[in-house]
């Protein structure tokens, strides 16, 4: 360490430093550098995902445009572990869609997953919350010739989703909210 205070000094000397002051002790030494092994350890399976703030009103934790060929996707609750393992999404995102509900699976907090929403140009949604029928919205933003497709994941606290509730759209492309037989 001293060699390092020594080389320091002689660039402040010749005016490659703009100030250089010795401190009173040399700092601590640094520890030891970690020598990574031939191959990367895998991520532990038992780490918790980062925990979010519980939401006080609908918030959005997904939003993704999707390419789309099908008349059906996927509208569905994922609020629990077993819900979220059984969810099938058409459009090939359940890695984001995970990625975006774990941090928000928690007592309080329910998740809801909408796959196809029709849009132009969108950039937000919001969930419209008109007991017993719960659906996202798209903002107007523009009209266009091919619609572009969307996938929405809300988390709700527990205390606003109504009971009964009717998440499902009508059938096809999602067209809420018109209601349709939950799916």
């Amino acid at each position: 360490m001293d060699i390092v205070w020594k080389r320091l000094a002689a660039y402040a000397a010749l005016g490659l430093l703009a100030a250089c002051t010795t401190p009173a002790a040399p700092p601590a030494p640094l520890p030891a550098p970690v020598v990574p092994s031939s191959s990367p350890a895998p991520p532990s399976p038992t780490a918790a995902p980062p925990v979010s703030p519980a939401p006080t009103r609908p918030t959005l934790i997904v939003f993704a445009r999707i390419e789309w060929d099908t008349d059906r996707g996927f509208i569905g609750e994922v609020t629990t572990p077993e819900q979220l393992a059984r969810m099938r999404l058409r459009s090939g995102r359940e890695a984001t869609v995970s990625a975006g509900v774990l941090p928000y699976q928690r007592p309080g907090v329910r998740v809801f997953v909408y796959e196809g929403l029709d849009g132009c140009s969108n950039e937000d949604a919001t969930l419209r919350i008109a007991p017993p029928v719960m659906f996202p919205e798209l903002p107007f933003v523009a009209n266009c010739m091919v619609p572009q497709w969307y996938l929405v994941v809300f988390a709700v606290p527990t205390k606003l989703v109504p009971d009964p509730l009717d998440i499902g759209c009508a059938p096809g492309p999602i067209t809420c909210p018109r209601r349709g037989p939950p799916r």
